[in-house]
């Protein structure tokens, strides 16, 4: 059995039947989901728009037949909120959710204070939206430092901190030993560790499966516990019994019979897998990262092979040491293909000519060297990879910047470049990582009919539809498999990527 306990009501009523296809296909037996809003999701919704909103969810559940319980949607700077409370209680609501409203225009937290305290004597739970990031928070959301102090203040109440504070690093620090504090894993890319961290910090008994669809993809969300170093037992805590416990759900009833057998699943996407996002060495930004040792034994553990980049070149300015010392590391690997890493505004031809002769390829990143892929000084660097044929691996992205350990400095890359990229590059095999549907969707659109670019899938398995967008309008020939790795776990992208093909492969072969 398997409940999803965050979840949202697809605006668009047309995206409901796949709402429901996904759950089944996911073996999802209950989902609690919440609707913001009915047009779009404001900050600070009326009386109207709330009320709106929770119809909204009321319906979605009578839809579903059996799958969806919600939520009462609460905006605690609404006075006539225990009106819509009691409405919602009345027409089954099973707990209340607090999104970013729950702070005043003017920054005062007080108004939330009653509809805790009345979640307390009702003896129903609060989730809470929470969040921790580099950037400012909104006006009216909280982070995990202020959800601990609500809890402590007013500790008969159950409250769940969703998306675990969204650093949950950080989160779960400030969340520690707090009884009545639980915390979902929704919403986050599936990091590796993650999981058994929080498990290990806060207790299994308190870390609840929820996956924030209709916005992030749910088996990318499930993965996360699939792949986590944590026991069945534990496990089947934080996949049903938990929520059962919180939300006072029967955990034998009819409507939630089914196990899932992850074993079990057909991997039917990528048979063979050749890794194109893979890196082995430290991130000091994210604080993790894998020995080439470690790496070995994961590829051969999984049966892939990579193409292997260094993630000290990431951020570290002698590239030439660095490279020298990698492909001395992964001399005598059979399962990993080094890449060097090259700045191609710095000093790279004597970096290039190394390259052609010790490694697979070269990998570029515009994004943490800071470069435009239309800067025309970077066109040289382009022809001579080009010359030779020599294949050029492209980082776009890497995990979430929010989520950074401390700020580095780093360029976003835009849809213009990728379009105009996609135009004028000379013709070579480029492999562009980290890119989402719309960078996937410039670059292949714009590319010449004779250029070879491909695009690894990682951040498709992460947000709901996009792998299936770009397989429906461009085929699968353009895509190639990156696990972002050691970030992710290995086996995750992969596994989403056959969950959501293999539910859905009769949609793609109708386009």
């Amino acid at each position: 059995m398997i409940i999803d306990m965050h979840t949202h009501v697809p605006l668009n009523k047309s995206d409901w039947p796949k709402f429901i296809h996904t759950c089944r296909t996911n073996n999802v037996s209950i989902a609690i989901a919440s609707a913001l809003g009915v047009t779009d999701w404001p900050q600070y919704p009326s009386k109207e728009v709330v009320r709106k909103a929770n119809d909204l969810a009321f319906e979605f559940a009578q839809y579903s037949r059996g799958l969806v319980r919600w939520l009462a949607y609460i905006n605690p700077q609404n006075a006539n909120w225990p009106k819509e409370l009691q409405l919602c209680l009345n027409k089954g609501a099973i707990g209340i959710k607090l999104w970013i409203s729950i702070k005043s225009s003017d920054g005062s937290i007080e108004g939330v204070w009653p509809i805790l305290e009345c979640a307390g004597k009702l003896k129903i739970p609060v989730l809470i939206h929470s969040f921790n990031r580099q950037v400012d928070l909104f006006k009216g959301e909280i982070n995990t430092l202020e959800v601990a102090s609500l809890a402590k203040k007013i500790p008969q109440t159950t409250i769940i901190a969703a998306h675990a504070g969204g650093n949950w690093q950080i989160g779960i620090k400030q969340l520690a030993n707090l009884d009545n504090v639980y915390v979902d894993i929704s919403g986050s890319f599936p990091q590796r560790t993650m999981v058994e961290t929080i498990v290990r910090e806060l207790g299994d008994e308190h870390v609840l499966f929820g996956s924030d669809m209709y916005g992030r993809e749910q088996s990318s969300q499930l993965a996360k516990i699939i792949f986590s170093n944590i026991t069945d037992s534990q496990r089947e805590l934080l996949l049903y019994k938990n929520s059962c416990r919180v939300f006072g759900l029967n955990g034998n009833s009819a409507a939630s019979q089914q196990i899932t057998n992850y074993n079990s699943k057909t991997m039917q996407f990528m048979s063979e897998v050749v890794d194109h996002f893979c890196f082995a060495g430290k991130f000091t930004f994210l604080g993790t990262g894998v020995s080439i040792e470690e790496l070995e034994c994961e590829l051969i553990r999984n049966k892939y092979t990579a193409f292997v980049a260094n993630a000290e070149t990431l951020h570290n300015d002698d590239l030439a040491d660095k490279n020298n010392k990698f492909i001395t590391e992964v001399a005598g690997s059979s399962q990993i293909k080094p890449l060097a890493t090259i700045d191609p505004l710095g000093d790279w031809r004597p970096l290039l000519d190394q390259a052609k002769q010790d490694f697979a390829g070269v990998l570029v990143s515009p994004y943490f060297h800071r470069w435009s892929l239309q800067d025309t000084n970077c066109r040289d660097f382009f022809e001579s990879c080009a010359k030779d044929k020599f294949p050029v691996w492209i980082n776009c992205d890497l995990g979430d910047n929010r989520f950074y350990m401390y700020p580095i400095p780093i360029r976003q890359v835009s849809i213009s470049e990728l379009n105009w990229f996609a135009a004028n590059a000379p013709l070579n095999t480029y492999y562009f990582q980290a890119l989402h549907e719309t960078g996937i969707d410039a670059l292949l659109t714009n590319k010449r009919s004779d250029s070879m670019i491909y695009c690894e899938i990682s951040r498709l398995t992460d947000v709901a539809g996009s792998l299936i967008n770009v397989l429906r309008k461009f085929g699968r020939n353009h895509f190639v498999f990156g696990s972002e790795y050691p970030l992710r776990a290995m086996p995750t992208v992969k596994y989403v990527a056959d969950t959501m093909s293999c539910a859905k492969i009769d949609l793609v072969r109708k386009t």
